[in-house]
């Protein structure tokens, strides 16, 4: 009896202290589970697959000429502010910005190309997808005329970035030829040199195969500099 006693006594003081420590239990710092999964939620977000669009790099690369894309894209993108895919929302912008030619007047109405894309929300792409996305139809345009395209992208911030693309006639129209004895490597059918006459309006020469002051090589040595002021 007094062995049952015994075992009845010892049952009621486990759960009672049982009881007790649920009772004591405080919520001051977070459950461990809870922790780790707030520690890791960073990570689970950049790992996450963010879903491919319309225009695919497969799609890209099945592309033949820059007016089959333009003809193939631009048409549905009318209102490509209700494109759902922000991958294929900076592309169709990106193919939009390059279809428009400007002039420059000062160098004889020169054609160029010139074009920025900012505020590309980086939580909204795969970064490394759209800059191949990006490079697929710089190539394309490039394969089907006679402007050339060069691009950089910029990270602004931890959240955005931009782009920018130009004609690299730019590039020569930026830093022209300026040194009396520099050896300059002329392009096809470039202007090679022109008169400083009325704000630089006046005569000028085109380096082309036939001109027969330009050599076979295109290489050419500045003799002169006139300067605007």
């Amino acid at each position: 009896m007094k062995k049952l006693f015994a075992i009845v006594l010892s049952l009621t003081l486990i759960f009672s202290t049982f009881g007790v420590r649920a009772k004591s239990v405080t919520f001051d710092e977070p459950p461990l589970f809870h922790t780790a999964s707030l520690n890791s939620s960073a990570e689970i977000d950049k790992q996450k697959e963010l879903k491919d669009g319309k225009l695919t790099l497969e799609f890209l690369e099945k592309i033949s000429s820059w007016k089959e894309l333009v003809n193939t894209t631009l048409p549905i993108s009318d209102n490509y502010d209700n494109i759902e895919n922000k991958e294929d929302y900076y592309s169709v912008m990106l193919i939009r910005s390059l279809t428009k030619t400007r002039r420059i007047y000062i160098y004889h109405d020169a054609k160029y190309v010139k074009a920025t894309l900012g505020g590309i929300n980086l939580k909204q792409i795969d970064y490394d997808r759209l800059m191949k996305k990006f490079q697929a139809i710089i190539n394309i345009y490039n394969a089907s005329n006679e402007l050339q395209l060069v691009w950089e992208s910029k990270i602004l911030s931890e959240n955005y970035m931009q782009v920018d693309v130009k004609s690299t006639n730019l590039i020569a129209f930026d830093y022209p030829a300026g040194i009396v004895g520099q050896q300059v490597v002329l392009k096809a059918d470039s202007i090679y040199w022109e008169s400083a006459w009325n704000d630089g309006s006046g005569r000028f020469g085109i380096a082309t195969d036939d001109n027969c002051y330009i050599p076979e090589d295109h290489i050419v040595t500045v003799n002169g500099v006139a300067y605007l002021y």
